[in-house]
């Protein structure tokens, strides 16, 4: 009896012990898994990235201004063209940081003058076209046709009616202030001359009252002439 007893209580024993490894192994597994979770919990906040694109900074504004000021001198270079040296005229002071594009062009009179495929002598480029922006430093050239019109008598000139500046995104308020004062000191214009043949004309008209006045003088000296011999 006392053999079997003792049997029994360490078959006992033993299931005991192979249970309680059991449960050490279950509270193991549950653990690691747990730290795993711990780990890629971060990688949530990755959509926040897509909000960088708002810090580009603004694209450009286009402010229209209205006729500018310019001066310059123009040169007859055959019968059928002249060319205008164009820059920027103060008032106002064109700032450093501004540079307009030209975008209308006027002539006065309108029938007398037109803009002209052909180009110009010299290293400057054209005023209009092919991405030309004024400065305050800059110059350029606008080629002008002659129509054949009648041009002497009547007043010859060019202006640009209008012109965009491409102002930065912070300094709109900036370029809206020199839009007012290029409007309140309004646009300036530059003098045509008509064209060689009408030169010609022009002098040839003096010419021929050069003429007249001389013979008017030849035949009032005469009289003089004759009271003199008959003195």
């Amino acid at each position: 009896m006392t053999h079997k007893l003792a049997v029994a209580l360490a078959s006992i024993l033993l299931l005991l012990g192979g249970a309680g490894c059991g449960g050490g192994s279950e509270d193991n597994s549950s653990s690691e898994s747990s730290d795993s979770f711990d780990a890629d919990a971060p990688e949530a906040e990755d959509p926040n990235a897509e909000e960088a694109p708002d810090e580009s900074g603004g694209e450009a504004v286009a402010v229209e201004l209205p006729g500018l000021p310019i001066g310059g001198e123009p040169e007859v270079q055959s019968e059928t063209l002249q060319c205008v040296d164009v820059g920027w005229s103060e008032p106002p002071d064109l700032p450093d940081w501004i540079g307009i594009t030209v975008t209308g062009v006027a002539f006065t009179p309108a029938e007398g003058f037109t803009q002209s495929s052909e180009s110009c002598p010299g290293g400057a480029p054209p005023c209009l076209g092919g991405g030309f922006q004024l400065t305050g430093d800059a110059r350029c050239y606008v080629a002008v046709a002659f129509t054949g019109q009648p041009t002497i008598d009547a007043e010859r000139s060019m202006s640009f009616t209008s012109g965009v500046i491409n102002c930065p995104s912070d300094r709109v308020e900036q370029c809206e202030a020199f839009r007012e004062e290029v409007e309140s000191e309004g646009a300036q214009s530059i003098r045509l001359d008509p064209a060689d043949s009408e030169f010609e004309t022009d002098t040839d008209e003096g010419e021929t009252d050069t003429d007249g006045t001389d013979s008017e003088n030849t035949e009032e000296s005469s009289p003089d002439e004759t009271d003199d011999g008959g003195g």
